[in-house]
């Protein structure tokens, strides 16, 4: 996760924040390297504070992975919309629909991350909810032409 953090940052401070770029970045890269030292120490020493499966295709996440989820949900939360947020305001009407469609994308993922990581016995709504907010990235990064003819 602490990758995909800091992959996703670099993206959004490229479009937005670009003079803060590089504090940004430094601040999240030494939480994602504190985040992995204390997780590969739980790892060896207490898996049981990371997670244990519940069954097959379910996991029940320890305490110090559900803080981190938690803190990386609202990082991605409030930089996805912040980030749809720009894309509304352009004067291509394109990219308000794209702007839109990104801003459902991440509140959807945002809950359906939060249910299938806190809420173990809702993952299957947890899953249908991923799955939406993925087509619904999916319209905000490539929107189809069948769907712009729709909508526009």
């Amino acid at each position: 996760m602490p990758i995909f953090l800091l992959i996703w940052l670099k993206v959004f401070t490229d479009l937005a924040y670009v003079e803060k770029q590089k504090l940004i970045l430094i601040i999240f890269l030494i939480i994602g390297i504190i985040f992995e030292i204390i997780f590969f120490y739980f790892l060896f020493t207490h898996p049981n504070l990371i997670g244990t499966f519940k069954t097959p295709f379910q996991v029940v996440y320890g305490i110090y992975i559900e803080i981190f989820l938690v803190i990386f949900l609202l990082v991605v939360l409030i930089t996805g919309i912040l980030f749809g947020k720009k894309s509304i305001s352009s004067e291509n009407p394109e990219l308000k629909l794209k702007g839109k469609f990104l801003i459902a994308a991440f509140v959807l993922f945002t809950i359906g991350a939060f249910l299938d990581s806190i809420i173990p016995e809702l993952f299957i709504l947890a899953r249908v909810v991923l799955d939406i907010s993925a087509l619904s990235f999916y319209f905000g990064f490539m929107l189809p032409n069948w769907l712009k003819e729709k909508f526009l």
